[in-house]
């Protein structure tokens, strides 16, 4: 089973045990209808991600990788230490009051694996490295293919966490503390959040004492709590080595009441004391030049003046073609002086949306941003495609400067959407799609005549055009 696989049997388990329907995009209809321009932006997994799929993002904070990283914080905050471990075994156990002192007054680091456990196979999804900073400051790294690298950082004493995406230079600002059953993270909380608490209120005589083995060719005590609540049975089991009661193992587990062939567990591992922290690693301040999500209003995005006539042109166009004028849609686009300067306002969003623009938009806007440059997409493709079908019908008819016109008009298109690197990424696609068709058909009418001039030039942006998708795909599988 693969990393994709295990997430999406995860995602399946969190839904049974809790009760939750599997998530349901309303974006449906517009998935199928085009689904190239998907392909073309899917990047491998899962918001992972490269980047999400742009179009998912607004389901960021429910997505697998955004879970696993709250549910390690809960997971974790049951061992950074804030005066509650005192309750699980009752202070006569001396050993595991030196081990909690351990966790409450040092800095440490270590490993931390999800596994899927299915009878007896077991499938580790994914690793992170986490340092936790007395007083009750932690942060999660993970490296996640498709997404890039994702940190989270959480201030248990504020209840605040930061999500950081270095791929896309994106943040998440998680205000509500993820400790409270209310923060909304569907399925985290009743996986989480109970089981943790519960633990910590457990009274004196309820801990199992494990005895002592080896772990790593050192002489290590097992202490054990178990719990449940409506949807889970957990276990919790931490290892420390004898000889100076310093952690060297904790594992938890937790399996669905419904369906107890499947346990997903957590195991931290390689735990190093007294580990250097900078400040800085734990700043809840996204780091300089890092977007952070969901912040604007459509409203509040700046605006960029007049529209330029040659872009009122072209917005015109797209408008009869959507009205059904196509003849007229197309003779508008054939008369643009494109050497002439385009500046457009807000609209249409597809030649004016950036991708940090959109990452800093509220849910609401994102989706209302990704309907209009969806439907803009569909628009420009099929324009597109009648520009190519209009060439090569003047080709037939010996016309081949009119075909020419009517290829380099779907090409300057194309080349307008996709040459701006700040630019929507599934726009951007579009345009290169766009202008490789054209350029192709621009290739085989130079070849037919002949002109060796305008065959080269075309073939070299060509290059460019497939260095770019390259370039963009690169970047979104995190490669």
């Amino acid at each position: 089973m693969n990393p994709s696989e295990n997430k999406k049997k995860l995602d399946e388990l969190l839904s049974r045990a809790v009760g939750r329907k599997p998530l349901k995009f309303d974006t449906d209809i517009w998935q199928k209808k085009y689904a190239q321009e998907i392909r073309e932006y899917q990047v491998r997994t899962a918001y992972g991600a490269g980047t999400l799929p742009i179009h998912k993002r607004t389901t960021t904070m429910k997505s697998l990788i955004i879970k696993f990283a709250v549910a390690a914080g809960i997971i974790i905050a049951a061992l950074v230490g804030i005066g509650l471990f005192d309750n699980w075994f009752g202070g006569g156990n001396i050993a595991f009051a030196d081990v909690l002192n351990n966790f409450q007054n040092r800095n440490y680091s270590f490993e931390l694996a999800l596994t899927i456990v299915e009878g007896d196979k077991q499938h580790e999804d994914s690793v992170s490295q986490v340092i936790v900073k007395e007083p009750g400051k932690m942060r999660l790294d993970n490296a996640t293919p498709g997404l890039g690298k994702i940190s989270s950082i959480t201030d248990f004493n504020t209840g605040k966490t930061l999500l950081l995406f270095h791929q896309n230079k994106s943040a998440v600002m998680m205000e509500n503390s993820v400790l409270n059953i209310n923060s909304g993270a569907e399925g985290v909380v009743s996986l989480c959040t109970r089981p943790v608490s519960a633990l910590w209120n457990m009274k004196d005589g309820t801990e199992k004492t494990l005895g002592v083995k080896e772990i790593d060719g050192q002489k290590a005590a097992g202490f054990q709590v178990s719990g449940e609540d409506e949807y889970f049975q957990y276990e919790m089991t931490i290892w420390a080595e004898v000889a100076n009661s310093t952690p060297c193992f904790v594992e938890v587990v937790a399996t669905p009441k419904k369906e107890t062939q499947t346990q997903i567990k957590w195991t931290m591992r390689k735990f190093e004391m007294d580990v250097p922290c900078d400040e800085s690693q734990f700043s809840l301040q996204p780091p300089a030049g890092y977007t952070l999500a969901y912040q604007k209003k459509l409203e509040e995005m700046p605006s960029k003046g007049t529209s330029s006539s040659t872009a009122k042109k072209i917005e015109e166009s797209l408008t009869l073609w959507a009205d059904g004028k196509k003849d007229q849609a197309v003779q508008t686009l054939l008369s643009i002086d494109w050497s002439q300067p385009i500046k457009f306002n807000k609209k249409p969003y597809i030649f004016t949306m950036t991708e940090q623009g959109y990452i800093s938009l509220k849910p609401e806007d994102q989706k209302a941003v990704m309907e209009e440059v969806m439907q803009s997409s569909g628009t420009v493709r099929e324009i597109a495609k009648y520009l190519i079908a209009q060439g090569k019908a003047a080709v037939a008819a010996q016309a081949n400067d009119k075909a020419e016109q009517y290829y380099l008009s779907g090409s300057y298109l194309g080349e307008l959407i996709a040459k701006d690197p700040e630019r929507i990424i599934i726009a951007r696609l579009v345009g290169i799609a766009v202008q490789k068709i054209t350029l192709n058909e621009l290739v085989t009418l130079y070849t037919q005549t002949n002109n060796q001039e305008k065959l080269q030039a075309a073939q070299k942006q060509l290059q460019t055009v497939a260095t770019m998708a390259a370039e963009i795909k690169s970047k979104a599988s995190g490669r």
